[in-house]
């Protein structure tokens, strides 16, 4: 594995977040080679298992010396897998002239070829000088949910059903929007859509759903696979993520996104109360 670092000038609107000399701005991610990478990628955080090689990380920061003096700050990467395990951890100068006001710094880790990463949500950690500054998951899942092509299916809506890990039959799912966390178990997600191959062919449909704990990290990435006969106008595809047993959820608000070829879909809340 092999990584490496290239400094690049661009424009982007101020925020704050502040450091001695530069004032941090965001991350993004995004996958290339080993190769120094063009100024057209294309950020995400969503990354085929069977294509991606490097995920970079890019580093945008405002240049608070502007004109007055060049400036040295050294970035440390730490690179975590699903199961929080640190994978990767290096660090690089990130050296910014005076004349440049707006800046960016990437490195990236990962294989020199494709296919060797393994599905499951990551994150990276992003430090300047020692301190923390920011970190952004990522996932890696099976081409075929991110493959794109025409648009065979709309989105309707979405309803949650607490169930054990084996899902009940539709006709004992009670749809809620709060649940007990005494009796909360797996929180399955129905995903209504209207079939545009209504009438024509069998559609086969590719969705992944995200997960995300209250406090905005993403937990579980449940995926949906379905064929849908051409006689259903409408369709329901179901998926879930929790716990074996009653009572691991903590309260709050959990988020649940749906995407369908790599794109969001919708999204909605379900809510963990107390007893």
């Amino acid at each position: 594995m092999k990584y490496i670092t290239i400094i690049l000038l661009t424009i982007f609107p101020l925020t704050a977040v502040s450091q001695e000399g530069i004032i941090f701005k965001k991350i993004e991610l995004f996958e290339a080679g080993y190769e120094s990478p063009k100024e057209d990628v294309v950020y995400s955080t969503d990354f085929s298992k069977e294509k991606s090689r490097y995920i970079w990380t890019r580093v945008f920061v405002k240049n608070l010396l502007y004109k007055q003096s060049d400036q040295t700050h050294i970035i440390l990467y730490k690179y975590y897998n699903s199961t929080d395990s640190l994978i990767a951890e290096f660090t690089s100068k990130f050296n910014i002239k005076k004349e440049m006001e707006e800046v960016y710094t990437s490195r990236g880790w990962g294989y020199e070829e494709p296919g060797w990463w393994e599905e499951g949500i990551y994150s990276v950690e992003v430090y300047i000088d020692d301190i923390f500054v920011s970190d952004k998951q990522f996932i890696i899942i099976e081409q075929k949910y991110l493959q794109q092509g025409p648009r065979t299916i709309e989105f309707e809506k979405m309803k949650f059903w607490e169930s054990p890990y084996t899902p009940l039959p539709s006709n004992e799912r009670v749809y809620l929007k709060k649940f007990p966390q005494s009796e909360a178990r797996f929180i399955y997600t129905t995903v209504e859509v209207k079939n545009l191959m209504f009438g024509k062919s069998e559609n086969h449909v590719n969705l992944y759903l995200k997960y995300y704990t209250p406090d905005g990290y993403i937990w579980g990435v449940p995926k949906i696979s379905g064929i849908l006969n051409n006689e259903w106008e409408y369709a329901e595809l179901y998926n879930g993520y929790g716990f074996d047993d009653a009572g691991n959820f903590l309260p709050g608000i959990y988020k649940v996104e749906v995407y369908y070829q790599g794109k969001l879909l919708g999204y909605d809340n379900f809510i963990i109360v107390e007893d």
